[in-house]
């Protein structure tokens, strides 16, 4: 299972990860340590079957948590009806263990392994498969 708090503060800012934990009591209690006056703006969710490590979708349907498989279902419906060369599709963050900031409640989404996927990358996927991506910054 994984669990995740998602913020959703005043506008202008963006939609984000608080807190990714491996399951929704964990995140009730990380919700606690969370300032009222975003706690307010925090909802939580969960799917029970995807487990670490697994990835966070970031797109105008907003954030999810999938596996590996439906990234790549995601990516090769992308792949199939590509835009122009300045499109980016989603992005995409890899969860590999709990993902906690330091500060509770704010965003530090910017420090987990992350893609903004593009044709170009979309290319690499085809070529050397999702783990591609990571291969190539190690």
């Amino acid at each position: 299972m994984v669990a995740w708090i998602l913020a959703r503060p005043a506008r202008p800012r963006q939609p984000y990860l608080a807190a990714v934990l491996g399951d929704a009591a964990a995140c009730e209690r990380h919700l606690n340590d969370i300032p009222d006056s975003l706690r307010r703006h925090c909802t939580i969710e969960a799917r029970a079957e995807v487990s670490f490590p697994c990835f966070a979708a970031q797109d105008q349907a907003g954030i999810r948590c999938l596996s590996e498989a439906e990234v790549m279902t995601e990516l090769t419906q992308a792949n199939s009806a590509r835009k122009d060369g300045e499109w980016c599709y989603v992005n995409l963050y890899r969860l590999t263990a709990e993902y906690v900031p330091h500060k509770p409640g704010t965003d530090y989404m910017g420090i987990l392994p992350h893609w903004h996927i593009d044709n170009g990358l979309l290319d690499i996927i085809e070529r050397g498969g999702l783990a591609a991506l990571w291969r190539a910054a190690e």
